[in-house]
């Protein structure tokens, strides 16, 4: 099925904006129906609940995702009968570790047979993910109701800092196309003010600067890379706007990134783990930047190389999700390419009973190959390092074709010089440990966003 809002976005402008202002005066119990509210009810009362009543929930809905996998979709029902998996007699969680994994191109070879028979063609919502390969990976969602519970669960987590869904306004980056001279349009049905990531010329930063001073916005929600572009030029015009919170998703945040934000808004970076397939979602905590997992989003794990699950903190691992929020299409032990490690304990700042998420390190293929053919991951290799040269880069690229070598692709900014180019060759080569050299430098204008507006850090074409 065609995804309304797609087609809406896409419709001329003197269509689309009274659409937008219509849907705007919708009462907030009607635009959002009883899966939203019944779902915000118990993340509120069960954030509080104890690691025990969180076991018992998780259980509950495991095994009524399993049930329905069993009796409605065809390719599920085939998988738990060749393995012997009985879905009806589910008595913990990790019972599941019998079910074998499930992979994007499983998702592709068998797209049909994962779509569940119980449904009629309208009640499947068609959506996208770029993927690690960069070919899109498709799949359907369920109408009215997954849409709503991931509502819930955002309004609850952006809550957590002061954001209320019908009530504030916010500026959105997040790879949008608007064909106007300002460069932004608002979009009332959320209280959007959405501006292209597209144009990151100081004309358009400036305009956005003006909207945020004029409409007193005190939220930013958008990829972190394009944020911090926009951050950047308010600290080269010796600027700063205070916020509330800046919200970012979708990407992999390094920690110049934070202060990049902390510096040019006064505030912090309110992030969180998610995607596309809404198979597993974690928020960063009021308190701290730690990531506490939604146990009613769905079941989380991490694996190690041989696919055995982690449980032990500190050990990293790829994360691995089972979605409570789709029976249209559902996901079970879906391996999202996602690395990270859990953290000891649970949050003593807010108290709730969520694992702790560390180490997000994204997709499996953000590493660079030394020269002995090991992994160093980005973090570790660049962006979790102090670069004064970050602040006179506006863009940044690294290229690998050969084990040991990378070439940096850069957009300078203000006050770029030969000295940064000095201090990024030393500190890769010491983080390294001499096994990652810099061969080349290229200074283009500009770097092009992915199809979904995201900037890339790092293109790998080895293994």
């Amino acid at each position: 099925m065609i995804n309304l809002k797609e087609c809406i976005k896409k419709l001329p402008e003197p269509i689309k904006k009274p659409i937008y202002y219509a849907y705007s005066a919708v009462p907030v119990k009607v635009k959002y129906n009883r899966h939203f509210w019944e779902t915000r009810a118990l993340i509120e009362e069960s954030q509080w609940w104890s690691e025990g009543e969180l076991y018992q929930y998780q259980c509950k809905e495991l095994s009524k995702l399993l049930n329905h996998c069993y009796n409605n979709v065809p390719y599920y029902k085939d998988l738990f009968n060749a393995v012997e998996f009985n879905p009806f007699n589910l008595q913990d969680p990790r019972d599941i570790e019998k079910i074998p994994f499930l992979t994007k191109e499983i998702i592709r070879q068998n797209f049909g047979a994962l779509k569940s028979t119980n449904f009629s063609d309208k009640d499947f919502i068609s959506s996208n993910t770029g993927g690690s390969s960069g070919i899109p990976l498709s799949f359907y969602v369920q109408r009215g109701y997954s849409d709503m519970r991931e509502s819930a669960f955002f309004d609850e987590l952006w809550s957590r800092v002061g954001f209320k869904f019908d009530k504030d306004q916010r500026m959105v980056l997040r790879g949008s196309i608007i064909n106007n001279k300002s460069g932004y349009e608002y979009r009332p049905g959320g209280k959007e003010w959405v501006c292209s990531t597209y144009f990151n010329d100081e004309e358009h930063f400036a305009n956005y600067l003006c909207l945020l001073k004029d409409k007193k916005i005190k939220f930013i929600h958008g990829h972190v890379s394009s944020v911090c572009l926009f951050a950047q030029y308010l600290i080269e015009k010796n600027e700063q706007y205070p916020l509330k919170a800046v919200f970012g998703g979708s990407e992999i945040v390094y920690p110049f990134q934070r202060e990049l934000i902390k510096k040019a808004f006064d505030t912090r970076l309110f992030s969180w783990y998610g995607h596309s397939e809404i198979a597993a979602l974690a928020g960063e905590c009021e308190y701290s930047s730690d990531y506490h997992i939604y146990p009613q989003y769905g079941l989380f794990e991490l694996i190690d190389k041989e696919g055995n699950v982690i449980t032990r903190p500190g050990e990293l691992g790829e994360i691995v999700a089972t979605g409570f929020n789709n029976y249209a299409m559902p996901f079970i032990r879906y391996k999202t390419g996602d690395m990270a490690e859990y953290k000891e304990g649970y949050c003593e700042n807010c108290g709730r009973k969520y694992k702790i998420l560390a180490h997000v390190q994204g997709r499996t293929y953000e590493y660079v190959i030394n020269s002995e053919g090991n992994k160093i991951s980005l973090t570790g290799l660049v962006f979790g390092q102090h670069f004064e040269a970050f602040t006179h880069i506006k863009k940044m690229q690294l290229h690998q074709r050969e084990a040991g070598k990378i070439r940096i692709k850069i957009v300078p900014g203000q006050g770029y010089s030969s000295i940064n180019e000095v201090e990024i060759t030393q500190k890769i080569s010491a983080a390294s440990n001499g096994k990652v050299e810099v061969v080349s430098f290229d200074y283009v204008d500009d770097i092009p966003l992915t199809e979904g507006g995201k900037h890339k850090f790092l293109i790998r074409e080895i293994e």
